[in-house]
C-alpha cells in the first residue's frame, strides 16, 4: 500500500510544478502552447502513479490556481478548460477495449472541450470570430472556427502520440523507481 502522505505530498509538488510551468508560459508568449501541454505532463505523471480517481484533485487544484494566479488569462484558461483535462480523458477513454472506439470517444471529448472553449473565448473576450489575416491571406469570419478546428485535432493527435509516448517511456525508465520511494 502506498503512503498516504507521500501520495499527497507528490500531488502538491505536482500541482506547484503545473502552476510554475504555466506562469513560465505566461511571462514568454512565444511558449503558451508548449508550456501548457508540458504541464498537463504532470497531471499524466499522476495519472501513471496514481490512477485517475485520485489525479481529478490535482488538476482542479492546479487550474483553479492558475485561473488565480496568471498574469496571462489565456494561458490559464487554456489549461483548465482544455489541455490539463487531456491526460485524465486519454486514460478514461484507452479503458475501452476497442480502439477504434476509445479513439473516438477521445476525439469527440476534446472537440466539445475545444468548442467550448472557443465560444468561450468569443462570447466572454471577444472578437474570435472575426475576419483573419494569416501570411496576407483574409479568412471571411465564417471559416476561422473551421480552421481553428482542424489545426486543434491537428494538434490533439500530435499531442496523444507524444503523450502515448512520453508514457511508455515513463514506465520504460522511472516507474520502479517511483513505486519503490511510494512504499
Amino acid at each position: 500500500m502506498r503512503s498516504k502522505t507521500k501520495r499527497l505530498t507528490l500531488s502538491g509538488a505536482l500541482v506547484a510544478l503545473t502552476v510554475v510551468m504555466l506562469w513560465l508560459g505566461s511571462l514568454i508568449e512565444v511558449l503558451d502552447l508548449v508550456t501548457v501541454f508540458l504541464a498537463s505532463l504532470f497531471i499524466a505523471f499522476s495519472v501513471c502513479e496514481f490512477g485517475i480517481a485520485w489525479s481529478v484533485l490535482p488538476y482542479f487544484a492546479s487550474a483553479a490556481l492558475a485561473l488565480l494566479l496568471m498574469p496571462g488569462r489565456f494561458i490559464s484558461w487554456e489549461y483548465a478548460l482544455l489541455v490539463g483535462a487531456l491526460p485524465l480523458l486519454k486514460a478514461l477513454f484507452e479503458k475501452i477495449p476497442a480502439k477504434p472506439l476509445a479513439f473516438l470517444g477521445k476525439f469527440a471529448a476534446f472537440n466539445a472541450l475545444f468548442a467550448g472553449v472557443l465560444c468561450i473565448f468569443h462570447f466572454f473576450f471577444g472578437g474570435l470570430f472575426v475576419e483573419a489575416t494569416l501570411f496576407g491571406v483574409t479568412f471571411p469570419a465564417w471559416s476561422v472556427p473551421l480552421i481553428l478546428a482542424f489545426f486543434g485535432n491537428l494538434c490533439f493527435l500530435l499531442y496523444d502520440i507524444l503523450l502515448t509516448r512520453m508514457v511508455v517511456l515513463y514506465y520504460a525508465r522511472f516507474h520502479q523507481r517511483v513505486e519503490r520511494w511510494l512504499k
